[in-house]
């Protein structure tokens, strides 16, 4: 059976009552990490340095991220990425990839393969850098905890700066910022993120998880569609040129997801008429 999305979009549509999710917000979580209530004080090391002892061990504890990632992508998502080419012209400068977030692991290893030899980093919720083992290799390696106090802002910010603009690592960005398994639609988000790459003046890339029909009863593949990269207008001012690139990366997001021809996990909204938010369009 077939289910037609407001957009025009046709997907295999599943039955299975196990696979459908209701929410009430596009805000809503579905996923916890294994220490959902960590949280991060105000004296957070955010940077590490970019010594060369520091830069070959990130690339030693990388390669063993690739190689775990290459086994999970192809063995349980069945990835394809496309477009991996158009990063070429970023190889020697920081940039922001957006993308959309839809595996509570897979997302980590598409992250990896995807940017990858480019050094990355990536902002992250905070209940992140509580889980065992992981948690402490991401913060040692400057990977960016959503700061919640003006304290940890300013850390924050100058980490960022030094990062991408000086240390031209490439920042991995879910501007949806919730993990909804297997969906299929771009939730909206707003020209929040894009303060960066308008003010280090940096590309920006986009990067799409669909899903295509791999027979009747096996999860889909995962088809990455890599697009970019993005720069915002040169006129105006940092609001109007963060809703410039915010509708080039927003709009890219949605016309690629369109791409997706199944549906593994079924989103509907609970509760129009209390939440006040409608299906994307």
């Amino acid at each position: 059976m077939a289910r037609t999305h407001g957009d025009g979009r046709r997907h295999a549509r599943t039955a299975d009552a196990r696979r459908m999710r209701r929410y009430t917000s596009t805000q809503q979580d579905f996923v916890d990490s294994p220490n959902q209530r960590f949280r991060i004080g105000d004296d957070w090391t955010w940077y590490h340095g970019n010594s060369l002892p520091h830069r070959v061990l990130f690339y030693l504890v990388l390669a063993v991220f690739w190689l775990v990632s290459f086994v999970y992508a192809h063995a349980v998502l069945h990835i394809r990425i496309v477009g991996k080419k158009k990063l070429r012209v970023a190889r020697h400068q920081g940039y922001f990839m957006y993308a959309n977030h839809t595996q509570p692991f897979g997302d980590i290893c598409i992250t990896v393969l995807e940017n990858w030899p480019h050094r990355i980093t990536a902002i992250m919720a905070q209940a992140n850098f509580g889980i065992p083992v992981l948690g402490p290799i991401l913060h040692h390696f400057d990977f960016l905890a959503v700061p919640k106090t003006d304290a940890q802002r300013a850390g924050y910010k100058k980490a960022m700066t030094k990062l991408v603009a000086k240390d031209h690592v490439a920042c991995q960005v879910y501007p949806e910022a919730h993990v909804w398994p297997w969906a299929t639609r771009i939730r909206p988000f707003t020209p929040t993120s894009m303060r960066y790459p308008v003010r280090y003046d940096v590309p920006s890339f986009t990067s799409t998880t669909t899903y295509q029909s791999r027979g009747a009863g096996k999860k889909p593949r995962a088809v990455v569609y890599i697009d970019g990269p993005f720069y915002p207008r040169v006129d105006g001012d940092e609001q109007a040129r963060k809703k410039d690139l915010h509708e080039q990366i927003y709009g890219t997001l949605v016309r690629r997801s369109r791409l997706s021809t199944v549906e593994w996990v079924d989103y509907e909204q609970a509760d129009i008429s209390a939440s006040g938010e409608k299906h994307q369009s």
